[in-house]
């Protein structure tokens, strides 16, 4: 097992449960993006906040783990975000009633909105833009004011490059299947309710005291003594089986699940496979983020801070891309009467800004903060974290690149890809695709 993230830690948890011994190799923090900083009574998430509903095998293996017995969820009343309109946070429509009295739409865009059931399928396009998608569907005005920002907020993209289907993939199966989307997602809404009534709690979660704590206790419940705190170099195929080369060490295993991110997975020589899928692989295009946390008093921000955070849309020509209200959505983020405000900027959109250095970083992000919510004199609380090269961009060209993934397997079975670049950006995502990278790998050790 070759990486600590998500996806690494999901796939070694699966391959124990099929009775595989593991070994997993990580050469920096456990968790990837996954991390949170503690300081003075200050919990910081570096990267990731929350983690959406994992599927059923994933949840199985974070019980086994001990991982939901120590997890909390967003309360549903926080659940809310803004969107920034003409500098302004203005809270995301939750219903019919509320998107009628939204300044976020002109009644031109909503009327336009309105029309989606009745809007015939579009011809199918793998390649079609996440933005060419949303303006077919639902009007410019929501493609700019509302889905621009929660995609750039996730993937730090550009909307206009990204692919629909790879990031919205239910949505492009409901036009496609049915015919409308929105038709679609209020089908797939009434069935969540009704399983909400019957199932166990539902919705983003996180470590009980910040993300972080989900890796270390995915790491410690595989034990210290599978846990190897070294970089692998080298990847060697034989037959059968693979050598694992780390600096003068080399380890001989069935089999390899290689989950690392792309910058890590281009520095590792795999001896046998094709150079040209290899190459068409790592080419993927990448985005760098930062995330500037400060911390206030709760006296100096303005804002009422009554949601989960605030998306930024391109078009108010800001430097952050989204802000998490931290200490809202969960107790014990803050000392008493203060309150985090954790903001990623860069992206596609400010390349320039994850190099700056922290003295500017800070500036920029405290000036937006003042400006959009209030935000009134020095911070009391600083934690700055640059993920450079972190977050892939399915752009056009990526289905050729997951089938040289694909094809890179199929001619070597003891080998196995997983994480972002390959099953989704999300950690949900991640997780997902480390279980079934475990299980494809498993499967072929049987069959051979």
């Amino acid at each position: 097992m070759i990486g600590g993230g998500a996806s690494g830690l999901l796939a070694a948890h699966r391959l124990l449960e099929l009775d595989c011994e593991v070994h997993l190799f990580e050469s920096h923090a456990i968790g990837g993006m996954l991390q949170t900083v503690r300081r003075g009574g200050w919990v910081v998430e570096a990267g990731a906040h929350t983690i959406a509903e994992p599927e059923a095998p994933v949840r199985t293996l974070l019980e086994a783990a001990g991982v939901t017995e120590r997890s909390v969820r967003v309360a549903p009343e926080v659940r809310r975000r803004f969107v920034v309109h003409h500098g302004v946070p203005v809270a995301v429509p939750l219903s019919p009633g509320e998107l009628v009295a939204s300044p976020l739409l002109s009644v031109r865009g909503r009327l336009r909105l309105l029309k989606e059931p009745f809007l015939a399928p579009g011809p199918v396009n793998d390649d079609e833009s996440v933005d060419a998608f949303a303006r077919r569907r639902f009007g410019s005005e929501v493609a700019m004011r509302m889905i621009e920002p929660i995609v750039a907020s996730s993937t730090g993209g550009d909307v206009t490059q990204l692919l629909a289907r790879v990031l919205f993939p239910a949505h492009v199966a409901y036009e496609r299947d049915g015919g409308s989307v929105l038709r679609g997602a209020m089908r797939a809404g009434m069935q969540a309710r009704r399983r909400a009534s019957t199932e166990r709690p539902r919705g983003p979660w996180t470590g009980a005291t910040g993300a972080g704590d989900v890796a270390t206790q995915l790491a410690a419940a595989l034990g210290p003594e599978r846990c190897v705190a070294a970089a692998v170099d080298r990847v060697s195929l034989m037959a059968p089986g693979v050598a694992v080369g780390s600096g003068e060490q080399r380890h001989r295993y069935d089999a390899a699940v290689i989950a690392v991110p792309l910058p890590a997975l281009d520095r590792i020589t795999i001896d046998g496979i094709d150079a040209g899928l290899f190459s068409l692989i790592t080419g993927m295009p990448l985005a760098s983020v930062v995330t500037v946390t400060l911390g206030y008093r709760r006296t100096a921000v303005q804002h009422a801070l009554d949601g989960s955070g605030m998306l930024v849309p391109a078009s108010e020509r800001r430097h952050v891309l989204v802000t998490a209200f931290p200490a809202t959505m969960f107790s014990g983020r803050a000392p008493a009467d203060h309150v985090l405000l954790t903001s990623m900027a860069g992206g596609v959109r400010h390349r320039d800004l994850v190099s700056a250095d922290d003295g500017d970083l800070r500036a920029v992000v405290r000036r937006e903060m003042e400006h959009l919510l209030g935000a009134k004199g020095e911070p009391v609380f600083t934690e700055i974290t640059r993920w450079h090269d972190a977050l892939p961009q399915p752009v056009a060209g990526h289905a050729a690149r997951l089938q040289a993934a694909d094809d890179v397997e199929s001619a070597h079975p003891a080998i196995a890809f997983a994480g972002a670049w390959r099953d989704g950006s999300s950690v949900a995502d991640a997780m997902r695709g480390g279980v079934r990278a475990a299980e494809r790998v498993a499967a072929r050790l049987v069959r051979n």
